[in-house]
């Protein structure tokens, strides 16, 4: 049998998720034009940094540091801009994603090439766990072993920034997108294996997994199709394809929770 290492049998079985828009690495660094870019993207560190200030009390230098885990890493850019924010903390960080090539331009401590639905990383390790639209690349088994391994890894706690469908009539909203992604009306937004959750549906899974979780934030965000135009610097054509498709299902729902190991007792306020 064929021995490929993660990243050749992710090229090999999944080539169309590689391709995630020239401006990928700007947009995930919290650069924008547009508000949706803004809302989606650039408030992502800020906001996941000022819940662990909240959560977790700075360490004396000498001590032990926290350890901080990213899951869906890319080139590190969330996870530098969480840490520039957090000067008083100390962190070992560790970078996880499938994409061998820009985990090479992470600065993570440790950097990890793996599927999120089995990470290679021990039980209760991590103090804190961050994961930024992650699951919606997945089928909606895979996010069900994502979350259950989140839950494995963390003693501390899971940041888990999330965006989906409508949870009224999640899939009546997931027909426009749907047809967008598959690249025949615009080839370069072309995706496979994902599937946009509802925050009903994260939900769902998380009480069935018996995760014990406490949702902090839920908002609209309108015009989501201005991130897929800054990512992918989509031309005028292009941008008219797109919102005709989307129609007036041009929205996305962001939904931030907090997951705790199954040990927890009291979830912290």
């Amino acid at each position: 049998m064929e021995k490929l290492t993660p990243y050749e049998w992710f090229h090999k079985h999944h080539k169309s998720l590689l391709n995630q828009g020239e401006s990928t690495s700007e947009v995930f660094a919290g650069k924008y034009v547009f508000e949706a870019t803004k809302e989606l993207y650039a408030q992502s560190a800020p906001y996941i940094s000022s819940i662990i200030e909240k959560l977790l009390p700075p360490m004396e230098p000498e001590t032990l540091k926290y350890e901080l885990t990213d899951l869906g890493s890319f080139k590190g850019e969330l996870l530098s801009n969480i840490i520039s924010r957090l000067p008083q903390y100390h962190f070992h960080t560790t970078a996880v994603d499938i994409n061998e090539i820009a985990l090479r331009e992470n600065n993570a401590d440790q950097k990890i090439v793996a599927e999120l639905n089995k990470l290679p990383i021990k039980n209760l390790s991590q103090d804190v766990v961050t994961a930024r639209y992650v699951l919606v690349w997945n089928t909606l088994t895979d996010q069900q072993r994502i979350l259950s391994e989140i839950a494995r890894i963390t003693k501390g706690v899971a940041i888990i920034q999330h965006a989906g469908a409508d949870s009224k009539n999640s899939d009546e909203w997931r027909y426009n997108l749907n047809k967008l992604l598959t690249g025949i009306d615009i080839p370069k937004l072309k995706r496979e294996g994902h599937f946009f959750s509802s925050r009903q549906e994260v939900e769902e899974i998380l009480n069935g997994l018996a995760i014990r979780y406490e949702k902090i934030k839920e908002k609209r965000i309108d015009n989501f199709s201005d991130v897929f135009i800054e990512r992918y610097s989509l031309n005028e054509n292009e941008k008219e394809t797109m919102k005709r498709i989307l129609d007036r299902k041009d929205y996305i729902f962001q939904t931030t929770w907090l997951i705790f190991p199954k040990n927890t007792v009291t979830i912290p306020t």
